[in-house]
């Protein structure tokens, strides 16, 4: 079962939250009372988020964080890949698999993830907010 983490999901949120408010600086407290985070697992999502360029953030009395990219430029696969990969079974992370060689499935999973991870990439903050009102549709390429 292919299941997106909560670190992935507030990351997004964190983002989206950054992007409309047209990205401006947001201190940490706004930040986690619009999200409904607490604050040690605000501080967990928003260092990858950091480290991978996507957010910065600014200390002191006036700091605070904000999107290094404009939303559009910023794909929902580059927050997921903040958290880890996207995986769909396990023998794509453990390629160990004893099976592998001889495995039926395996194309369909790689096909499966594939399309997964181009969706992530095409779909950026900007169009994610634009789409919020509306039902997400999902095109194959």
């Amino acid at each position: 079962m292919l299941k997106f983490t909560k670190e992935v999901d507030a990351g997004i949120n964190i983002c989206a939250i950054l992007a409309k408010n047209n990205n401006r600086q947001l201190q940490a407290e706004v930040l986690i009372a619009k999200s409904g985070l607490t604050k040690p697992f605000f501080l967990k999502i928003v260092y990858p988020l950091i480290k991978n360029n996507i957010i910065s953030n600014s200390r002191g009395k006036d700091g605070g964080y904000r999107l290094k990219k404009k939303p559009a430029d910023i794909s929902i696969q580059s927050i997921v890949r903040c958290y880890g990969d996207v995986e769909i079974i396990d023998c794509m992370i453990e390629k160990r698999c004893r099976i592998r060689r001889n495995c039926e499935a395996i194309s369909l999973f790689s096909a499966i993830r594939n399309n997964i991870i181009n969706t992530l990439k095409r779909t950026t903050i900007k169009s994610l907010l634009s789409n919020s009102k509306r039902r997400v549709r999902i095109s194959p390429r």
